[in-house]
């Protein structure tokens, strides 16, 4: 097979490419009417008072506020983009003859194990299934993708909020209000319009013989912590059902892949199903009796630093990146403390905070040494700066509140003292806080962030852990193999620059107590400051991986911490690891996206070699030759993290 063989322009022939022009120039077209229909009104909104001189005369009595003004004007150009891409519009689909998939099955690759699909986190569709006056036409519609969720946003931002929202003190419903996963692969195949995301490496699979009979995507509420999960929707249970099935129905074992926080969500699953059947799992050797393979692609396998500023001050590299009027209009709309409050109530992203601690992520292994960052290797430093006293508030007991903020601040004042914050400091903090609930917050309060270092002897391993790998054994399944498959070559947020939140500004509340000021968030991101030789960009710290999760997260368990740790890895798990180099072009035919060799972190399931590797394992064609294959410097950074005094994981 040709290795560089890829659904380019060039080979299409000259008849198809004329043939597909118009519908190309349709998309573009559609695109930009959505587009500019969006920025219209959203600027037109930022107006405190839109004048009426600048509408016609017959409109003026029902432009009196900004929602009948969305609805006379805005709206139906968004209605018609809408339609024209969702009616007007083909899938995207790969050329025959350069899918991997044909050109395995023309070779003779069949499906033989069977196969079930965990997305990652916002991959599934979410619909309205109960909700506010303001939602009721929507019931059944996506909240989360598709293109009627633009629509929902630019009708009434609020509203979409409020039924995206998870209730602080329960971590589920708010009350009146269900939101639940789609289900089928209708539900994670495509983002919204031609945005693939699992449709390509269904397709492929499709080629080699898969269909609904042995391969199955289970979708979820990707906003729930693992916990809550199965408490709500008896998702672990479903999953371990429908394996059950899909095993029983083939006689093969299945081959379990993952995406992102989906892997996160695997590892969790398989320490629920081998406890004993009492408990709700299957026993001790369910893994071994029913998974081939867990094949996890791009997998948050340590968690993301990127969860830490979303829970601290509702900021990212995407948002750091905002400068300039958008910063202004994106802070008016949809400002740091909403994002903040908005997010935290979220148990998934409290779950994909850095696990492994200092003994990992305080090493500084995979940070360049031309970076200049502290030698303590935080996730976080404060430029230094005048600062008033600051007064947290952290829940609403009166009785809890005092006790709760007392932990919090001494953190904070902490971090005011050394301008550094390291990892167990920084996600200590944000439990404590619980981003001003305080520990009331539910979603905070279902996960344990230990130390690999610590004594387990005296503080057994309990539920609360089953999520952090640096501490959790793998079940005992010594024929199963674990394949970590991701991208490598793109810079990734692995550390940030934060400067305190100063007064005056929209986006925050300030109250008086006494001669001290509550402000929310307390710190923010110093996005000013950008400095390309220590690799520091907008306020953020970037260091190698997938241009979403780094390197050390994706890679060093599966190249290091469960191939020379036998506590972590009991039964001697084959792991597999396999990188892909980032390799970006335009494609004609699937504008936005990175191209056939796009290893970024969603572009990787469409990528060509990605693609022919799962293919492999799942048939068993030529699987012997998906073998380790290292591009990057995961080795020598395990090594160096292994080697230090307080680094690594214990043995």
């Amino acid at each position: 097979m040709s290795k560089h063989s890829n659904g380019t322009a060039k080979n299409v022939p000259q008849e198809k490419r004329n043939k597909n022009a118009p519908n190309i120039i349709l998309r573009k077209a559609a695109y930009f009417l959505l587009f500019a229909a969006a920025v219209y009104g959203i600027s037109l909104l930022g107006s405190r008072a839109p004048t009426m001189e600048d509408m016609e005369s017959d409109s003026k009595q029902l432009a009196n506020s900004a929602s009948e003004f969305m609805n006379l004007y805005i709206m139906p150009s968004v209605n018609r983009a809408l339609a024209a891409i969702n009616g007007s519009l083909p899938t995207l689909t790969e050329t025959e003859q350069n899918r991997p998939g044909y050109k395995l099955a023309q070779l003779g690759a069949k499906a033989k194990h069977p196969i079930a699909i965990v997305p990652g986190f916002t991959s599934s569709g979410l619909e309205m299934w109960q909700g506010e006056t303001c939602a009721k036409s929507l019931f059944r519609q996506r909240m989360w993708g598709g293109l009627n969720m633009a629509s929902s946003i630019l009708k009434d931002a609020d509203c979409w909020l409020r039924h995206m929202s998870l209730d602080p003190y329960t971590g589920m419903d708010p009350p009146g209000i269900k939101v639940r996963s789609a289900q089928g692969m209708g539900a994670a195949d495509y983002f919204a319009g031609p945005y693939w995301v699992w449709s390509k490496l269904i397709e492929n699979l499709a080629d080699v013989g898969y269909d609904p009979n042995n391969m199955e995507l289970l979708p979820y509420d990707w906003r729930l912590s693992f916990p809550l999960l199965e408490e709500r929707d008896g998702y672990l249970t479903a999953l371990k059902n429908h394996i059950e099935y899909l095993h029983k129905k083939t006689g093969e074992k299945v081959v379990l892949i993952s995406h992102s926080f989906g892997g996160g969500l695997v590892l969790y699953f398989l320490q629920w199903v081998t406890r004993s059947v009492g408990e709700g799992g299957g026993g001790k050797d369910w893994m071994e009796k029913h998974i081939h393979a867990f094949v996890n692609v791009a997998g948050t396998v340590l968690g993301v630093p990127k969860a830490f500023p979303a829970l601290l001050s509702g900021e990212m590299k995407d948002t750091s990146a905002v400068t300039g009027p958008m910063d202004k209009a994106l802070e008016y709309f949809f400002g740091r403390k909403k994002r903040k409050d908005f997010f935290s109530k979220w148990g998934s992203l409290w779950g994909m905070l850095p696990k492994g601690g200092s003994p990992i992520w305080g090493i500084g292994a995979d940070i360049s040494s031309s970076s200049d960052w502290p030698k303590d290797n935080p996730i976080m430093t404060l430029v230094p700066d005048a600062t008033e006293s600051i007064l947290l508030e952290c829940g609403s007991s009166a009785n809890d509140e005092a006790k709760q903020c007392d932990a919090a601040e001494h953190l904070f004042e902490k971090f005011l003292r050394s301008n550094s914050v390291s990892v167990e400091d920084g996600v200590e903090f944000l439990l404590q806080w619980g981003s001003g609930y305080g520990q009331e917050l539910a979603s905070s309060q279902l996960h344990s962030f230990r130390s690999p270092l610590e004594n387990f002897k005296t503080k057994k391993l309990t539920n609360k852990d089953w999520h952090n790998p640096s501490v959790m054994p793998l079940p005992d399944a010594p024929s199963t193999k674990i394949y970590c498959l991701y991208g490598v070559g793109r810079q990734t947020e692995r550390g940030y620059v934060y400067k305190m939140n100063e007064l005056g500004l929209e986006d925050k509340e300030t109250l008086a107590f006494g001669s001290n000021v509550y402000v929310d968030p307390p710190i923010i991101m110093a996005t000013n400051i950008t400095d390309q030789q220590k690799s520091i960009k907008n306020g953020v710290l970037l260091s190698d991986g997938d241009g979403t999760v780094p390197l050390i997260s994706q890679g060093y368990m599966c190249a290091s911490g469960w191939v020379e740790n036998p506590k972590l890895n009991p039964s001697r798990i084959k792991t597999i690891t396999r990188e892909y180099v980032h390799k970006e072009s335009f494609q004609l035919d699937d504008p936005g996206r990175g191209g056939p060799y796009s290893s970024e972190h969603v572009d990787i399931l469409g990528n060509i070699d990605t693609t022919e590797d799962i293919l492999k394992i799942a048939t068993g064609f030529y699987v012997s030759s998906v073998v380790d294959k290292i591009e990057s410097d995961i080795k020598k950074i395990s090594e160096q993290i292994n080697n230090h005094p307080q680094g690594g994981v214990k043995k």
